[in-house]
């Protein structure tokens, strides 16, 4: 891996993909470098030039989720590649032309349309559908259609880690063996992307806007869609279970429609642009999508909730932020909180006892919600806290959170500095293992969009 500054111009050549790609904000706002999450990157060819321009998620640093569409190995969306290598930039930062890049190789490890994890996942709808039948055995489904299932996705494992501060926990959108929702319907989301403005112009930075998701995988919707003011078009909704009949009966005038996607709307002013494909929508520290395509109103998201047991096998081991921790101004003085997400891709529970060792008396952590046997794909959240006690900081601090035996999350707040304010001096990987987590606050909801743009 070689971490650079990018010079010069680029050069984006025209693709031709088989469907609309992605779109992103109109009517934004520009995203501070505060609120960037490092482990949202852009990708780009291994020359810097941006066949197609996609956004991806890190996780542990060594592992990359983005769509299928996204690489010119994986263009071809109905033929697996698994097993197959080659090599990509990496640029993280705010602006629309970033100084921080990473040239990396990778390895494909899952990908999306594999014969075999389309079948798995199909099969995995049809028994959740089988069950929910058990319950309302009048509603209609499709589950059993394997045309549902798109496959636009595709994981990499780089050869080495992309040090990344924050991070976020794989989530499935709706989970189906413990019945845990994850798309908070009716919630307003921050979504963050690089496309066109109201304008059409191309802006300098990250811009942000609004949706919300009205429908996740896994809930029963009522037949006919349902206009909604807030979106300005018709939504799909969850079905009331009204006794349409008068016979008692519950699901009636209902549907499950299956599938690997979910959608979200803009609101109001600030629906959908040209932008980037393949980048995380994110509430609650959880990815529960990844930006596929559009419509004239809303964006469809490939969700997880399908393919889970797949990405445990292919990563297979426990991961945290390859660099977790943050930076902050020289001589401040100012409290600064990051969350560390851990989670188990081994497939038996993993027992986690942590504690902080610091020596410089600066951090302190809340392990409670990691304090616990944790299970295959699952995760939880420590809070880590630095100077509560707003000491005047001159120089990078250090710590570790021990997870147990075998994990150690290694901390690093480091200091800003003028020629590289988005890149403190990390260490490259973590002691024990790599990780993926995240520094977004336990209160927001941040959806991260990178959508597909031209140039």
């Amino acid at each position: 891996m070689i971490r650079v500054n990018k010079y010069g111009c680029r050069v984006v050549l025209a693709t031709l993909f088989l469907s609309q790609p992605a779109q992103a904000v109109k009517n934004g706002t520009d995203v501070s470098a505060e609120d960037y999450q490092d482990f949202v990157v852009q990708i780009a060819d291994s020359d810097g030039e941006f066949t197609s321009v996609c956004g991806g998620t890190l996780f542990g640093g060594e592992f990359l989720l983005t769509a299928k569409h996204c690489f010119t190995l994986t263009l071809s969306r109905h033929t697996s590649v698994t097993g197959e290598s080659g090599s990509t930039r990496l640029y993280q930062g705010i602006e629309e032309e970033p100084d921080t890049f990473y040239d990396v190789n990778y390895t494909v490890i899952a990908d999306g349309v594999d014969n075999q994890i389309k079948a798995n996942g199909l099969a995995r709808q049809i028994a959740y559908a089988d069950e929910l039948l058990v319950d309302h055995p009048l509603f209609a489904n499709d589950a059993s259609l394997s045309m549902n299932l798109s496959g636009d996705w595709i994981l990499l494992k780089l050869d080495e880690a992309v040090p990344h501060k924050s991070g976020v926990l794989l989530s499935p959108s709706h989970d189906i063996i413990t019945k845990d929702n994850h798309t908070p319907l009716d919630t307003v989301l921050t979504f963050r992307g690089w496309g066109v403005d109201e304008s059409g112009e191309f802006p300098s930075v990250m811009q942000e806007g609004q949706l919300k998701s009205f429908l996740s995988y896994g809930m029963l919707m009522e037949q006919a869609t349902i206009y909604n003011d807030e979106v300005e078009t018709n939504v799909d909704s969850p079905c009331d279970f009204e006794d349409e009949y008068g016979d008692g009966s519950l699901g009636s005038g209902c549907w499950f429609k299956g599938g690997d996607t979910f959608v979200a709307y803009g609101i109001g002013a600030q629906h959908v642009q040209e932008g980037d494909s393949g980048s995380p929508l994110i509430a609650n520290d959880r990815l529960i999508g990844i930006a596929k395509s559009v419509s004239s109103v809303s964006i469809s998201f490939t969700h997880f909730s399908l393919y889970m047991p797949e990405i445990q096998a292919a990563i297979n081991k426990v991961i945290f932020p390859s660099a977790a921790g943050g930076e902050i101004e020289p001589s401040s003085t100012r409290e600064l909180t990051v969350t560390v997400p851990v989670q188990n891709f081994t497939a038996s529970d993993v027992t986690f006892t942590p504690y902080l060792n610091d020596s410089t008396g600066l951090f302190s952590a809340d392990i409670t919600d990691c304090n616990t046997t944790v299970a295959s794909q699952q995760g939880c959240i420590i809070t880590v806290s630095f100077n509560s006690g707003h000491d005047v900081i001159e120089a990078t601090k250090q710590a570790t959170l021990v997870l147990n035996d075998d994990y150690s999350v290694p901390l690093t707040v480091s200091i800003k500095t003028a020629s590289d304010g988005n890149n403190p001096d990390y260490p490259e990987s973590p002691s024990g293992t790599s990780g993926g987590g995240g520094s977004l606050g336990i209160f927001s909801l941040l959806a991260g969009l990178l959508l597909m743009r031209r140039r």
